[in-house]
């Protein structure tokens, strides 16, 4: 039932014209789109999927609404524009990409050509080349196949786990969430546990759904005409860590990108990047670190008057009908979470 409602929901935004309204009346702003994986269509219905990984079949017909509906832009035309010196064709829109997996290459490449759509992929270098989970993914599936019937929580108290698929896969998000917010180092203490409680033992899929770029990977994609931005070295959410971390995962990132692709890394984007995870400290050092831009995801329009350390992007998730994805792209879905949040504004 909240499916068919949610779906008959963005299904009226979407024909009552309120989407291409907001795509027409935009000035000086820029639609930046934020993906994550993109996976085969063998995987689309693997319990693990989570609604960061699109389809390859989702993707194109993604490329073909926003071929159709926007004019893409490169990140040089971004900065470009951004620093008042480009104008940009009308209802412009950039597509970037997150944490650096291999089916970026694998699959969103050969489709992003195909379309002639730039991109940039902001790439988190400790994971580039080795065969680990990203931590939150990590936590997550730890949580999703957890063989006892209670586990263990960070503040040390265990939870029984539910039994079912669906019970299941709340849980393990809910895991996963919960340590999103706690301080880095309480985090990996809780999972040094979880890993030395219990082995990990995830199917033959974990590499095409988690599976990381190798360098040699991240210079194919840099000599195929896209770019390459940093994404911290470890995943960290830059809220939950002390300055010297803080530091040292924004610059140390950027200095391994540019080693190794031999070409600046102008570009950033904060994992996780919503409002509770970027402080003014975090975005004082992204500016320090020598980043030019840095890029969150709160589901808003980015406009040329923005801080060039909190640049807004809108997230793009699988599983979402063609009305959710042109409510999103037109920016009327984060508009109207916004209104909902916090009310219309009163004017004084």
């Amino acid at each position: 039932m909240i499916g068919i409602c949610k779906s008959s929901y963005f299904e009226f935004v979407d024909l009552s014209g309120l989407n291409a309204a907001n795509r027409d009346l935009r000035r000086s702003s820029v639609v930046v789109l934020a993906y994550h994986g993109v996976i085969s269509d063998d995987y689309a219905d693997h319990p693990l999927r989570s609604f960061n990984m699109v389809t390859v079949t989702e993707f194109r017909r993604h490329l073909m609404e926003i071929v159709r509906l926007f004019n893409p832009i490169s990140m040089d035309d971004f900065r470009a524009w951004f620093r008042g010196g480009r104008e940009l064709p009308r209802k412009p829109v950039l597509v970037t990409f997150d944490d650096g997996y291999r089916n970026n290459l694998l699959y969103a490449v050969p489709l992003l050509k195909e379309m002639g759509v730039p991109a940039i992929f902001f790439i988190s270098t400790g994971y580039i080349g080795d065969d680990r989970l990203l931590w939150p993914t990590e936590v997550f599936c730890r949580a999703y196949y957890w063989p006892g019937k209670r586990m263990p929580l960070p503040r040390g108290e265990t939870i029984i786990v539910p039994r079912t698929h669906s019970a299941r896969i709340a849980f393990a998000a809910a895991i996963e969430s919960a340590c999103k917010q706690l301080p880095a180092v309480d985090c990996m203490k809780y999972l040094a546990r979880l890993r030395a409680e219990c082995a990990l033992v995830v199917d033959e899929a974990a590499g095409e759904l988690f599976g990381f770029l190798d360098w040699d990977g991240v210079r194919e994609l840099r000599k195929s005409g896209f770019d390459v931005g940093a994404h911290t070295v470890e995943h960290v959410i830059v809220s939950r860590v002390d300055h010297a971390q803080l530091v040292h995962e924004l610059r140390a990132s950027k200095a391994t990108i540019e080693n190794e692709i031999r070409s600046d890394c102008p570009c950033f984007a904060y994992p996780d990047g919503k409002t509770y995870d970027i402080t003014p400290a975090a975005m004082r050092a992204a500016a320090d670190a020598g980043y030019e831009v840095a890029f969150c995801i709160m589901d808003g329009i980015c406009r040329r008057s923005a801080d060039p350390m909190v640049l807004d992007r809108i997230w793009i998730p699988g599983r979402v009908g063609i009305h959710e994805f042109h409510t999103r792209v037109s920016g009327t879905h984060g508009k109207l979470k916004r209104l909902l949040r916090y009310g219309p504004r009163r004017v004084a």
